[in-house]
């Protein structure tokens, strides 16, 4: 009888190891520079990627430099406005965390929990941000929990990843409602006080030149 245990036990703890072995975490860096997303060096490539239930993609997107994200006009249940395409059209049944930061402190989060995403995108479902946020990098989370049909999910190529379903056919990057922002460079503090004295020393030359030209 002992035997027969441990033989059922070592089944279910093979198979556990087994369930846990097949899933999946994939990394995404991407950067937007204000006209384009590209891909950080190292990052796991989004295109062709096969996602099963069980897996997770963790999709990070920032801003180019200093750059920042503002809000500045009323979003509000904007629909897939950080999304991958996909290949296979299907009910999936998914967790869906947003995380927003700036200069590296989180100053929203959005959690989507048990929700179900229809037809071919993957990644946030809807989107309500405050008028004035300010944010330059996105963090997005997405557990796969369960389909209705075919277990298979391929993301689509990068070309086709931001396909933009709502809030004006334009992903939330590209939106009339948020605004990308670069700061200017500030000139060093002691470059106003340098260019102050060389222009000193010029108008004093200048005047020892007219000196020196008049007659005795």
């Amino acid at each position: 009888m002992i035997g027969m245990r441990g033989a059922v036990f070592g089944l279910a703890f093979t198979a556990m190891l087994a369930t846990g072995a097949q899933a999946a975490t994939y990394n995404f860096n991407l950067t937007y520079d204000g006209s384009n997303v590209s891909y950080d060096t190292g990052s796991d490539i989004a295109g062709g990627t096969v996602l099963n239930i069980g897996d997770q993609f963790i999709l990070t997107l920032k801003a180019a430099g200093n750059s920042f994200w503002r809000v500045d006009s009323a979003y509000n249940s904007e629909f897939v406005p950080l999304d991958f395409s996909l290949e296979e059209a299907n009910d999936r049944t998914v967790n869906v965390t947003s995380d927003f930061s700036r200069n590296g402190s989180t100053v929203n989060t959005i959690t989507e929990t048990g929700v179900v995403q229809s037809y071919v995108h993957a990644g946030a479902n809807t989107w309500s941000l405050a008028t004035g946020l300010e944010f330059d990098t996105v963090t997005l989370v997405w557990d796969f929990l369960a389909t209705s049909g075919p277990g298979d999910t391929t993301i689509a190529t990068l070309a086709s990843i931001f396909g933009g379903f709502g809030n004006g056919d334009k992903p939330f990057y590209n939106s009339p409602a948020i605004s990308y922002n670069t700061p200017a460079v500030p000139l060093p503090a002691a470059l106003p006080l340098l260019a102050a004295s060389l222009a000193g020393l010029g108008f004093a030359g200048v005047r020892r030149r007219k000196k020196v030209a008049q007659p005795a």
